[in-house]
């Protein structure tokens, strides 16, 4: 926008799942989302389908899901792989 000769930059909220330019505004949180993609994946996130890690400093996804070529056992917890170490 222009005034008076000096150019105001506004800035759009961007997507908190894209980065794309925000759209729309989930009526729950407030956060803004550019797809209904990226609406279903805050939905997700809010029904506790995606979880987050401390880790990683990100989101994973589903707790109970590895990814293709993970070594079986890697989702036991840490209780069952100790029993089957004890046993």
């Amino acid at each position: 926008m222009h005034l008076g000769g000096y150019t105001i930059e506004t800035h759009k909220p961007l997507c908190v799942i894209t980065h794309q330019p925000a759209k729309f505004r989930d009526p729950t949180t407030g956060m803004p989302y550019a797809s209904l993609h990226a609406y279903r994946e805050i939905q997700k996130i809010l029904q506790g389908e995606i979880q987050w890690s401390c880790l990683l400093g990100a989101y994973v996804g589903t707790p109970n899901v590895a990814a293709k070529g993970v070594p079986d056992g890697f989702l036991k917890s840490d209780e069952d792989s100790t029993t089957a170490l004890v046993e």
